[in-house]
């Protein structure tokens, strides 16, 4: 559409290119040790970066939907018996099933923005929390 910014644009996508991959490089040294560790978040928005790096994302939504009671207590449960530390909830869901969580299982909410403006501070964030869980 705009053939006159082309320069411009392949310069943006190489730096783009080159900030993803020193992301990724972090995320992969960050976490080699973390194999198999479970979090857990609200929406499953975190389920490829759980399976790229080993990891294992607990989802208290159920197929899009608010969880059931029964679905709760389950959760609950699961968060006690793999000692989740941390729940991500992202800021424009309803936090609510997530605090009886994190009641029940000493676990602390944790906001999240995945889709944020500034996604490289907000990845790096998430990350710097999956690390902490993961080492304590």
């Amino acid at each position: 559409l705009f053939p006159e910014q082309k320069k411009i644009f392949e310069a943006n996508l190489m730096l783009l290119q080159a900030e993803i991959s020193k992301l990724h490089l972090k995320y992969k040294e960050s976490l080699s040790g973390c194999k198999g560790h479970s979090f857990m978040i609200f929406h499953p928005a975190l389920f490829y970066l759980a399976k790229d790096y080993g990891l294992n994302e607990l989802a208290i939504e159920e197929h899009g939907k608010h969880p059931s009671a029964a679905h709760l207590a389950e959760m609950a449960e699961r968060a006690k018996a793999e000692q989740i530390k941390t729940i991500f909830i992202q800021k424009e869901f309803d936090k609510e099933n997530a605090e009886v969580i994190a009641k029940s299982s000493d676990a602390v909410i944790v906001q999240i923005n995945p889709i944020d403006y500034t996604w490289n501070k907000q990845m790096n964030f998430i990350l710097n929390q999956l690390e902490k869980d993961c080492n304590e």
